[in-house]
């Protein structure tokens, strides 16, 4: 199950007087975490789904995968970004620049193995429609944590589609959390599933 906001503050111990930026919460704002800024590139009014009124105290409007955050060093005591990486075609930038602006933050994406796990729909139809893919379409990388880090691995298609990637139920973790404290420690490993994808 996803974390509430009360999950999230009571495991990570955010203080109501913290000051807490929000990347890319547009699509769903939270309800009980005070958010100080939201960032995103559509305004909550906007979000095609479910729009509803800001309840941020600011709204800053920034495409976070080619502009830097316009805030201070180590201006904000939390960061939280939930479920936008795995989205974003270049989440690198944003990592980086969360790292500079916050002293420490949580990063929310699907687990590795339920963004693999093929959906139920099957049309033998490819030209039209949906079809069945791994995990959400739209999802561009996967993400994992491995000695502390969080290991980031493109959502490579050529390599999912193979016979050896078939997976069709996932019965492990549904959300996977990166808590980072002063450093965000990310470490890509892209340019590996690429070379592998080519062979």
């Amino acid at each position: 199950m996803p974390l509430s906001d009360q999950e999230i503050i009571k495991k990570y111990k955010i203080k109501s007087s913290e000051k807490i930026l929000d990347i890319g919460g547009s699509m769903k704002q939270h309800q009980e975490l005070k958010i100080d800024t939201l960032v995103d590139i559509l305004r909550p009014e906007e979000a095609p789904y479910t729009p509803g009124k800001l309840l941020a105290k600011k709204f800053v409007r920034l495409d976070i995968t080619r502009e830097r955050l316009p805030f201070a060093n180590k201006e904000f005591d939390f960061c939280l970004c939930s479920h936008t990486m795995e989205d974003l075609s270049f989440p690198f930038l944003a990592l980086e620049e969360m790292e500079r602006v916050s002293k420490k933050g949580l990063i929310i994406t699907p687990s590795f193995g339920s963004d693999l796990a093929f959906s139920h729909i099957d049309f033998t139809d490819w030209l039209t429609g949906a079809r069945r893919v791994p995990g959400f379409g739209h999802h561009k990388w996967l993400f994992y944590g491995k000695g502390g880090k969080m290991q980031i691995v493109p959502k490579n298609y050529a390599i999912l589609y193979s016979s050896e990637f078939h997976i069709t139920k996932w019965t492990g973790e549904e959300e996977f959390e990166h808590y980072w404290l002063g450093k965000a420690w990310f470490f890509s490993i892209w340019i590996i599933l690429l070379y592998i994808s080519k062979r």
